[in-house]
């Protein structure tokens, strides 16, 4: 073993040193799943395999991040309509499936690897329970094939640390996981550039990040964010979450308050701009891809729709938001919002329109 250290260390170079020290805390980790059975929880699993090796955050990209906080997080899309022809990137690669018959195509480094398939999958239907628990379990499963190095590994276990900060205890432990997450997706990124769910997360976890820098900060990297998220969309166009992302960026780019635009107008020749009708298209889209993918989509909709002075329409997706059935915390916090704005603009003697209700009972 002492002869293997030391011939895989001098392979492969001080500096890989620990990269190499991880692969061996994660075969350890392996052995010890295995004894134990892949089900136990581990909620320490971030901690005791220390942070993957990464490429340095100066190499190209600005660590900050954009406006309010986004919570969307999943990767299913539905499939191609008509047969399409698939992208030349993703023929002959495998295909995962969630509960609800979506598909996304999986790009494997080793396309042979059938165990990393059935894993993957197992893991993804974990995570879309919803359900804590359930994040650990498949957390588990693919720290298994963390030396493996693929991006879709790296990547959702960069999704499930990130689900780990919204449990955090204090703001630096928070801030400590989502920069853990943010080294895992960033790394799945210099392997694999054109994994659209890739893109998706770093615009997420570069958000993330900014909630704990300043307005200046912020507003340097929103053109990052938002470029990860016109790369999310191209790479995937049927990809609801993408979409809602990018209505997030307009919608908080239209909502900046004078003194932000001021501070932009120092910051950016040009300095960005959109329309509050611009994200309520985004919005519409990705609600249109997918029916019900999220409860603060419904939410954002009735925002934009209040913005626009379109009270009718707001209503009726308040109302629809109230009928969503609580999964998550996103869940339970989009209806928190959307029934405290339904009083607020609805309330007895501020009836804009007949009321969400009867307007299903319409439709119906």
């Amino acid at each position: 073993m002492q002869r293997s250290f030391l011939h895989r260390v001098v392979k492969f170079g001080v500096e890989d040193l620990n990269a190499f020290i991880t692969v061996l805390r994660s075969r350890v980790w392996r052995v010890e799943l295995q004894r134990r059975g892949a089900s136990k929880k581990t909620s320490a699993a971030v901690a005791t395999l220390g942070r993957p090796p990464i490429v340095p955050r100066s190499a190209g990209f600005l660590l900050c991040g954009v406006f309010p906080v986004v919570k969307a997080w999943s990767p299913w899309v539905k499939k191609k309509k008509g047969g399409e022809k698939e992208d030349e990137d993703n023929k002959n690669q495998t295909t995962s499936r969630s509960n609800n018959s979506s598909s996304s195509p999986l790009r494997l480094v080793d396309k042979k690897d059938k165990q990393l398939r059935v894993d993957i999958a197992q893991a993804d239907e974990w995570f879309e329970s919803g359900n804590t628990a359930n994040y650990e379990k498949a957390f588990d499963i693919l720290m298994l094939h963390l030396e493996k190095r693929e991006p879709e590994v790296l990547w959702r276990l960069g999704r499930l640390t990130y689900e780990k900060s919204k449990v955090a205890q204090t703001k630096d432990e928070k801030r400590q996981r989502i920069e853990e997450a943010y080294d895992l997706v960033f790394k799945s990124m210099t392997i694999d550039e054109k994994n659209f769910a890739v893109h998706k997360w770093m615009a997420i976890l570069l958000n993330e990040l900014s909630t704990f820098k300043g307005i200046k900060d912020q507003l340097l990297t929103s053109v990052n964010v938002k470029r990860h998220m016109l790369r999310a969309v191209e790479l995937n166009p049927e990809d609801a979450t993408s979409i809602y992302l990018l209505g997030v960026w307009c919608y908080s780019v239209a909502d900046i308050p004078w003194y932000q635009r001021k501070v932009a107008e120092t910051l950016f020749a040009k300095p960005p701009e959109c329309q509050f009708e611009e994200a309520y298209k985004h919005f519409l889209r990705a609600e249109y891809t997918q029916p019900g993918f999220y409860s603060m989509n419904l939410l954002m909709l009735a925002k934009s729709c209040v913005k626009t002075g379109d009270m009718e329409k707001a209503e009726q997706y308040l109302w629809k938001l109230q009928k969503v059935k609580v999964k998550t915390q996103d869940d339970f916090m989009a209806k928190k919002e959307g029934k405290q704005l339904r009083e607020k603009l609805f309330k007895a003697g501020n009836n804009y329109s007949t009321t969400g209700e009867s307007a299903e009972q319409e439709k119906t």
